[in-house]
């Protein structure tokens, strides 16, 4: 028990650092955190399409959290303090389902289990939905697995306020759970199935400015999800490719010799023959392990068949697997060994069998006391001209390259054109309207005269742009790599002429708002301005 409070005290004294520096954070939070600087009339991202994304797709039990934590502090502080509420969670749902079964000892080695895979604090980092997942599901193991029914019904619904994702795989496994219970427990099921339902489908009917998840046609035709581009997720990875990547999960720490293979098909093959010899040495008290383990695991697998299926109608799959396989393989093999020592050890083998499992864990994967997993110190990324864009009105719309753009929207608290973050394609509306914003804004940014800079200006109503000079300079090429198809685009705008010939190369000295070095502000009106009038008919980007 000592050992187990040590270790996770030290594992959370190991993601300290940067806790209350606004500028450490976990990558996706600066864009699903966003929707939560909009509360108490803040004035913040009002009416933006982009942050609409983030909004929607938020379920509604994380955007209850963050309404009542900007009572007291800011979204970014909320992200990575609510990661240790729930970490305290995991450990202690993990601790009692451990202790049921084999008493104290083998529920801290459950404890130690759970903590040592960096991977779920990974997950939960960020404090955005999936940080839900991995809690929850640690939570219905044991309320399944104990027959405790009515805070088994109570965690679905958590699910369904949370992360539908896992609700989706715990659901049918309840099931099989109370397949004997007759009417009664049904009904209950029912009457509790119905309302998560009800939440999932409520929570994610779009915008219809958003559109829907695509599907595979559609996402055929979505160049950015192609290789190459941001979200490479067309076409799909193979399946096996995926289960063998989330076996890999419950092993993932920071050193030991697993880490010296790097093969995915080797782990998933050395994850494989572990639990066979273990579940071989244990065969003869496998009745003891819940029924829940085994329907789980088969829930999450026809889950994610069906997913795999609908391909982007549930978006990614493999999360059906990876918020299900990975607790049933911490929370049973300390279980399993000790059921396969019992019948020779007797009362000895808990803490045997607790010592196994943690000097493999150990030995095999390291220590697991990574510091700041999954934490990223973005302090370079506010600069000077970042920190000037958050001094102006809270309604005005930038326009400048995708990365940049993230930390506009980060440090700044402006509205943006679009960003990397939250260039994603959870809905096929959004997706096309994001491509077709970049093209634009590329094809600008490289226009050879400012008429064309304009009309991308007034078709969007952008108030500012951000650009470096350096962009246009000699090395205008390799500053221009990024993502495809966009670096395509800006080498063949580039090819047409000398980079220092391009418009923005020498915006008007009236239009520039404040000077940061090489990176400048420049107010678009006082731009458009200074080109003086359009030609007839030419409002729109050609």
């Amino acid at each position: 028990m000592a050992a187990a409070c040590a270790y996770v005290l030290a594992f959370a004294w190991q993601q300290t650092p940067g806790l209350f520096d606004r500028h450490v954070l976990e990558w996706d939070a600066r864009a699903m955190v966003l929707p939560a600087w909009r509360y108490h009339a803040s004035g913040l991202f009002a009416n933006d399409l982009v942050v609409d994304l983030a909004a929607i797709y938020d379920p509604p039990g994380w955007k209850a959290v963050y309404w009542l934590g900007t009572l007291f502090t800011d979204p970014f502080t909320i992200s990575k303090l609510l990661p240790f509420g729930l970490l305290l969670v995991l450990v202690w749902h993990g601790y009692q389902l451990g202790r049921h079964f084999g008493g104290r000892v083998l529920g801290a080695a459950t404890v130690i289990a759970l903590v040592h895979c960096t991977f779920l604090w990974n997950r939960m980092a960020g404090g955005h939905a999936r940080s839900f997942g991995y809690p929850l599901m640690v939570m219905f193991l044991r309320y399944a697995a104990t027959g405790c029914e009515r805070r088994a019904l109570g965690t679905l619904l958590l699910q369904a306020l949370f992360y539908p994702s896992a609700f989706v795989v715990a659901a049918p496994a309840w099931m099989s759970v109370i397949a004997r219970k007759g009417w009664p427990a049904w009904r209950r099921f029912a009457l509790v199935g119905g309302l998560a339902v009800a939440i999932v489908a409520v929570a994610q009917l779009g915008d219809p400015r958003l559109g829907n998840p695509p599907t595979r046609a559609q996402a055929a035709t979505l160049k950015q999800m192609k290789p190459g581009g941001p979200q490479p997720y067309y076409p799909l990875p193979a399946a096996l490719g995926s289960i063998a990547d989330v076996l890999e999960v419950p092993w993932r720490s920071d050193g030991g010799w697993w880490r010296g293979i790097d093969s995915p098909p080797v782990h998933a093959t050395l994850v494989l023959s572990l639990l066979a010899g273990v579940i071989f040495l244990a065969r003869r008290r496998l009745a003891r392990v819940p029924l829940v383990f085994a329907t789980l695991a088969l829930s999450s697998l026809g889950m994610f068949g069906l997913a795999y299926a609908l391909a982007y109608r549930l978006y990614l799959p493999d999360r059906m697997l990876l918020y299900s396989w990975p607790p049933l393989v911490l929370l049973g093999l300390p279980l399993a060994v000790y059921l396969a020592l019992e019948p020779r050890l007797g009362e000895r083998a808990a803490p045997v069998a607790a010592s196994v499992v943690v000097a493999f864990l150990v030995i095999a994967c390291g220590d697991g006391l990574p510091r700041s997993e999954n934490l990223t110190d973005f302090t370079a990324h506010d600069s000077a001209a970042i920190r000037y864009v958050a001094t102006l009105p809270r309604d005005i719309l930038v326009a400048t390259q995708p990365e940049r753009a993230s930390f506009v929207q980060t440090f700044a608290l402006r509205r943006t054109l679009f960003s990397a973050s939250l260039n994603v394609p959870f809905y096929y509306g959004y997706a096309v309207e994001m491509e077709q914003r970049i093209d634009a804004f590329y094809r600008a940014y490289y226009a050879p005269d400012l008429a064309t800079v304009a009309r991308f200006v007034e078709r969007y109503h952008v108030d500012y742009l951000i650009l470096d000079e350096r962009d246009f300079g000699p090395d205008a090429r390799r500053r221009a790599r990024y993502y495809e198809p966009w670096q395509t685009l800006a080498g063949q705008l580039l090819d047409r002429g000398p980079a220092d010939s391009l418009a923005l190369a020498h915006p008007p000295t009236a239009s520039i708002a404040f000077r940061d070095g090489t990176r400048l502000v420049i107010d678009a009106r006082k731009l458009v301005s200074a080109t003086g009038p359009l030609p007839e008919g030419k409002g729109g980007l050609q």
